[in-house]
């Protein structure tokens, strides 16, 4: 079976610099001696005679690092780093001269590789569940990834036309931000995690419940290029439980995603579905099962068969310390330098909290006892935050994420390397993940020395970005430095956008049913098969759903709803059942039924006597609606 670093190598992730002369080129792999860390060579290739005399350095067009501490990917040294371009050019041990070029003066600093975060959500925004944001936040979590060092992220869930075009913009240098390695929408059953039963599945899940669904799945994907394919084993608790995708179906999943070249990353909870997965030939974890411990003989399996663990435990810690109010990051001033305040607002809003299954509260103590024994037994732990999730911030959270593992028995230099050479390894980027010749500069500085004490990624003082240095401070919310590095493009209609994008004439980029710009409305002017409606942020041309009002035939148990100017939509379908309260504020209706205004009310066809309970009867909602539409009223 192949490790997952193979079968990304395979899978061809070329990652293009988001900066630098040519936009256009690919980022060149280190080549096979990048993993030796320090070089013995001087710049022209010659090898020190064993002479007392310094090592010369540096070139016209050269930044050097010296006097400071190093981070290779694997140790802390004091080591010599010299930078030309977007790489690295020398690593030298031992006293040098700097002939030429920039110098940098590392002098009670660390010098680290760029941080990788293998578990975000670029489009979610940390605010609790049940808050709507005002404001779509995606470049502030570019800018926050920034500031704390993380130059490479791998997103594992979210809209597939909204994140594969970030993607693109960044590896074009359009954009300033991290590098972005992208799932697109989550593989999960009907009614499963994350897009439980009554939620349109949209452009965020794609559903597979029998192996006719996999090649569907596939030629929605491929299109797309996927980094990797993300598969959701997730049964929910004792009192909550969740459909599950089968575990037969797995290795068909993996198959056809190894066809394709493209990894299959698993979303796990549980030791069983961790079992199924290694089964299945898979690799790739995210999240340690946090409902049940992992076992020695698990984890010993894991490790020889070369897989890989992202743990995510800030995510459960952050949720539940939200829960009982005590998210103590909100009452520090200086994290709006990196969240949007709106955010800190919500999630200090004690309306807002959540309340979280028991078992979930006490996932923490599970996932930590399963990662202590997974590093028992040698498997390779990557870094992640599952970033997004109320409360656990971009960027912000990965030093949480790594002060976790000091704190289940890391020392800070293997905390540091879950980060970096082993998060680069899992993704297959033998360019980046450590400080070496031919690595890509991807490069941070952060206060005092971080093998002794992790919490000194809480002070990064400087950021290079294939070799560009970056100004953090400039980078800061208040600050609001653009991220444009070229005209944005101006989409057509029903073309991608991203927040911010000036569509053509007389649209807007709206978010809903998918990123793309539509035709601003102001009568019925829509063309053929849309109307105009307002879904809250302005009359819009929407095209109409191809669903049954009453027979409800919408995917995962989602609503079809009349919205009006002839326009059908499958929308979230709620727990208010008939004759309950609903409108403004209150819950959705069940599917079949649609708020009046007031309360809920069943679907039925106006002019068939049949269709409504006993003592009532259809009345005609057809001119609100636009089309043949009708609800049961008392009669």
């Amino acid at each position: 079976m192949r490790t997952p670093a193979a079968a990304l190598a395979l899978a061809s992730l070329v990652v293009l610099a988001n900066c630098g002369d040519d936009d256009d080129a690919p980022i060149e792999p280190a080549d096979s001696g990048a993993d030796a860390g320090a070089s013995d060579a001087r710049p022209d290739g010659a090898v020190p005679d064993g002479s007392s005399g310094p090592t010369t350095v540096g070139c016209d067009d050269c930044t050097t690092f010296v006097g400071g501490r190093v981070f290779d990917g694997t140790e802390t040294r004091d080591l010599t780093v010299v930078v030309e371009g977007s790489t690295i050019r020398d690593v030298v041990e031992g006293e040098v001269r700097v002939e030429a070029g920039d110098t940098v003066d590392l002098a009670g600093k660390t010098l680290l590789p760029g941080l990788h975060d293998l578990h975000v959500h670029l489009f979610a925004d940390a605010t609790p569940y049940a808050y709507q944001a005002r404001e779509d936040h995606l470049h502030d979590h570019l800018r926050a990834f920034l500031r704390a060092g993380v130059t490479t992220v791998l997103d594992v869930g979210s809209p597939q036309d909204a994140v594969f075009e970030l993607r693109a913009r960044l590896r074009a240098g359009q954009l300033l931000g991290p590098s972005v390695l992208a799932a697109g929408p989550l593989v999960t059953a009907t009614g499963g995690h994350p897009c439980r039963d009554g939620a349109p599945p949209g452009q965020f899940c794609i559903l597979v419940d029998e192996a006719s669904d996999v090649d569907a799945l596939m030629e929605r994907l491929l299109p797309d290029d996927p980094d990797v394919v993300k598969v959701v084993l997730e049964a929910g608790f004792t009192a909550s439980p969740l459909p599950r995708l089968r575990f037969d179906l797995l290795e068909d999943l993996r198959t056809a995603a190894d066809s394709a070249s493209v990894p299959t990353v698993a979303h796990v909870s549980r030791t069983e579905d961790v079992t199924a997965a290694l089964d299945a030939g898979i690799r790739f974890f995210v999240h340690v099962p946090f409902e049940d411990p992992l076992t020695p003989e698990i984890c010993a399996r894991a490790a020889r068969e070369g897989a890989v663990f992202v743990p995510t435990l800030v995510v459960i810690d952050n949720l539940v310390r939200l829960s009982e109010g005590r998210l103590t990051e909100l009452d520090d001033p200086s994290i709006l330098d990196d969240v949007p305040q709106e955010v800190v607002d919500s999630l200090a809003n004690r309306a807002f909290r959540p309340t979280l299954d028991p078992d979930f509260v006490a996932g923490f103590e599970v996932a930590e006892e399963g990662l202590r024994i997974c590093m028992e037994a040698g498997v390779d732990i990557a870094a992640g935050t599952d970033c997004g999730n109320p409360g656990t911030f971009h960027g912000y959270g990965l030093r949480a994420e790594l002060a976790h593992y000091v704190s289940a028995g890391m020392t800070p230099d293997a905390a540091l390397a879950t980060a970096t050479r082993v998060a680069a390894d899992a993704l297959g980027l033998s360019d980046r993940g450590r400080i070496a010749p031919g690595a890509r500069a991807d490069l941070v500085v952060v206060e005092g020395d971080a093998s002794e004490d992790i919490t000194r990624l809480e002070r990064v003082s400087a950021v290079w970005l294939a070799g560009e240095a970056l100004d953090v401070e400039s980078l800061a919310l208040p600050r609001a430095t653009p991220l444009e590095r070229m005209p944005a493009p101006s989409p057509e209609a029903g073309e991608t956008c991203l927040a911010g994008d000036a569509c053509a004439e007389g649209h807007d980029c709206l978010s809903f049913p998918s990123s793309s710009c539509v035709a601003a409305c102001s009568a019925d002017d829509c063309p053929a098969g849309a109307g105009c409606v307002d879904l809250g942020e302005g009359p819009h041309c929407y095209a109409s759903d191809d669903c049954d009002l009453v027979a409800q035939d919408c995917p995962n148990g989602s609503s079809c709803l009349f919205v009006g100017s002839g326009v059908k939509m499958c929308l979230f379908a709620g727990r208010a059942a008939v004759g309950e309260s609903c409108g403004f504020g209150s819950a959705f209706c069940v599917r079949g039924t649609q708020c009046d205004g007031f309360v809920c009310r069943l679907h039925c066809r106006p002019g068939e006597a049949d269709g409504c309970p006993m003592g009532e009867v259809c009345e005609d909602r057809s001119a609100m609606a636009g089309l043949p539409a009708g609800l049961c009223v008392p009669g």
